[in-house]
């Protein structure tokens, strides 16, 4: 008795003196800014990206090179056409299976778009569908990337991994896949330049400054727009004869009132826009940084309509889309991701009119 006695007198100043000590004895300041410390290290510390890359073959190689040594290679364009004081997009290719087009930046190319299925490619082709290029490779979500010394982490959002998916190959050039959301198809592929991407940027951006796109504006200010709006409506064309759908034509009366809805839109933009949505569009045209295309929705394009006294016209059918510096892009991006606002691919829609203001794009379809 006398030892179980003992044991529990023992036993119970053992569990006194364990639960006493933090009392007595607290953790010290440092070793609490050393936890903290560490935890800060752990948040400060820059995410990591499992980023594949696939070899560079075929047109990807090409990005970068002088547009001498591509003109020696595949011969001289079939036409040219010059977007900006810089800038010239080359096409190729006398039928629509066989077209694509190269941007020429100060005699280099930064930038090849594909939208002919029977352009020979490294593995990639228009017409394929989702799943065959998830056999090629991983969707990422994420890419971290070096440009002049600054280092860059863009994300893809879903609709973006969906639609427009980036590919990075090990030469630092990329691809953007681009997929119609009415047929789930591949429409176009465009390789492009670190330079292109940035200066593209269509998504979101998490680390690096983005670029300035005030000096394309200028160039395009010297290019007579109907330059612009003809390479538009042809790239659109032979989007719409990849499908076998009827040409666009265009329409001056839809010209002319392209144009009436752009004056109204410029003069009437707080009205039109929503206080944060407004506040969001003056942001980008001040810094002339574009986060992200801004375009109108429904409803936005409905109160413009109204202010033009076009609502009247139920055949109707508008666009407008900031910034308007790459018309390859608008076009591409138009015609796919955002056809359930344009039906550009809707074969009853067989005029267009093209209006160019500051940095955006006025687009009319009509049957």
């Amino acid at each position: 008795m006398k030892r179980i006695k003992d044991f529990l007198i023992a036993f119970l100043l053992f569990i006194l003196i364990s639960y006493a000590a933090p009392v007595f004895f607290p953790q010290t300041s440092s070793s609490v800014k050393n936890k903290e410390g560490s935890n800060e290290q752990i948040i400060d510390k820059e995410p990591t990206f499992i980023q594949g890359k696939l070899t560079a073959e075929g047109y990807s190689k090409w990005i970068g090179k002088t547009a001498d040594k591509f003109r020696e290679q595949f011969g001289e364009p079939g036409l040219k056409r010059a977007v900006s004081q810089t800038q010239e997009w080359w096409s190729y290719g006398e039928k629509s299976e066989d077209y694509y087009e190269v941007l020429v930046v100060n005699n280099i190319i930064e930038s090849i778009l594909i939208v002919g299925q029977n352009v020979e490619t490294d593995g990639l082709h228009t017409g394929m569908r989702m799943d065959d290029l998830t056999m090629m490779t991983t969707i990422y979500s994420n890419f971290s990337f070096d440009y002049e010394r600054e280092n860059y982490i863009i994300e893809l959002s879903e609709e973006d991994m969906n639609y427009q998916p980036l590919i990075a190959f090990d030469n630092g050039t990329f691809a953007m896949v681009h997929f119609s959301q009415v047929t789930g198809e591949v429409i176009a592929i465009r390789y492009l330049s670190a330079l292109d991407l940035l200066t593209l940027m269509p998504y979101q951006l998490l680390s690096g400054n983005l670029l300035d796109v005030s000096d394309s504006l200028l160039n395009l200010a010297e290019i007579n727009d109907q330059e612009r709006a003809a390479h538009f409506v042809g790239l659109l064309n032979v989007l719409r004869q990849t499908h076998e759908l009827s040409e666009l034509s265009v329409d001056e009366e839809l010209n002319q009132l392209a144009a009436k809805f752009a004056q109204q839109f410029l003069q009437h933009q707080d009205q039109i826009l929503s206080e944060e949505r407004y506040e969001t569009m003056l942001e980008e045209q001040i810094n002339h940084t574009y986060e992200r295309a801004f375009y109108l929705d429904k409803d936005e394009l409905s109160a413009l309509e109204k202010l033009t006294e076009s609502n009247k016209r139920e055949e109707l059918s508008p666009f407008i889309y900031m910034p308007n510096h790459d018309t390859s892009f608008v076009a591409i991006h138009g015609y796919g991701e955002l056809a359930y606002i344009l039906p550009l691919d809707d074969e009853a829609f067989n005029h267009i009119g093209v209006a160019f203001k500051d940095d955006f794009i006025v687009v009319l379809l009509k049957p």
